[in-house]
Formats: C-alpha cells, structure tokens, sequence
C-alpha cells in the first residue's frame, strides 16, 4: 500500500474533524482542565525547556510520582492523577531508577507504589544497536 492508499484509508476511517467556529456561536465557553492548576493543561502538548543540566528530567520524573501518587507538585496540586509514561533520550534505565528511587524516598512511599508509570529509557539504544549489528555481521 502506497502513502496515497493508507492515508485515504485512514481519513475514510476516522475522518478529520472540521468545525465551524460560527457553530460555537451562543455555546458555553468549555473550562479548561488542567494536571496542575495554571501550569501544565490536561491533553495538550507541553513544552518544558531550559538549558541543558537544569532539572528539567528530574522535574518531570517528580510531576510523574506525584501524578501517581496523588502529591502535590512543588506546592501546587495535581488535579488529575492518572497513567504516565516518561519517554527519555537522555538518561539510560540506571539513572532513572535511580532517580524515582530518591524522589520516592522522599515521598515515603516505594517504587511499587508507581502504578500507572511507564518509562522507555532511549539513551545508548543506538550504540547497542550498532554493536549487535557489527556483532552479527551486519
């Protein structure tokens, strides 16, 4: 199946939803949700950035446990607790373990307690990638 194939297929499938802002006309303002209240909304793209080596990684692993731990997050409430999944090109599995050991530690609670968490740790796959490959002869 070419590109033109799959994405007729799939706009037939589930087509793209196209709104008419007229339509909205005399409808209630919907409120926004928000995971902590005026920094981060719920189902939408964040963007969360700063210079290398400031904490952004260890930040983000600590809204994580306080996602699932139902915490607070540097004073503030997280007001949707739920499912996360940290995908890192950053640090290996080591680091983040870890990591959400030392974070956790703090919460007095314990690494089992992180229901809900998934992490998928990127950082050094391609190495270990281009070794099996040369390994394997390839």
């Amino acid at each position: 199946m070419n590109w033109d194939q799959f994405l007729t297929a799939e706009l037939t499938r589930n087509p793209l939803p196209v709104i008419d802002p007229r339509d909205w006309q005399d409808k209630p303002v919907p409120t926004r949700d928000w995971l902590v209240d005026g920094l981060v909304p719920m189902r939408v793209v964040t963007l969360y950035y700063g210079d290398g080596g400031t904490g952004k990684t260890l930040t983000a692993m600590q809204l994580i446990a306080a996602t699932a731990l139902k915490l607070d997050w540097f004073g503030r409430s997280v007001e949707k607790p739920g499912p996360t999944l940290l995908y890192t090109a950053e640090d290996e599995a080591d680091e983040l373990h870890r990591r959400f050991a030392a974070i956790i530690a703090q919460s007095g609670h314990q690494l089992r307690d992180l229901e809900g968490v998934q992490v998928i740790p990127m950082a050094g796959l391609d190495r270990k990638r281009s070794s099996a490959a040369l390994l394997n002869g390839a």
